[in-house]
């Protein structure tokens, strides 16, 4: 027989830390025209110091 529960409460939310709920940046997986990669992505754009792109093999 087939039996479904239903839960109608909200749930419960936890409490705001701006340290874990608003970080600087996250390591994120992304799609750009069918190439899936994965990288850091800072979250405030206004703080960033410099838009220059980075070589992370520049120093081999």
């Amino acid at each position: 027989m087939l039996h479904i529960n239903f839960n109608w409460e909200p749930p419960e939310v936890p409490e705001y830390d701006p340290e874990i709920h608003n970080p600087e940046k996250v390591f994120a997986f992304l799609c750009y025209r069918g190439v899936h990669y994965a990288k850091w992505v800072v979250l405030d754009v206004f703080n960033v110091g410099s838009w220059d792109l980075k070589n992370p093999r520049k120093g081999e």
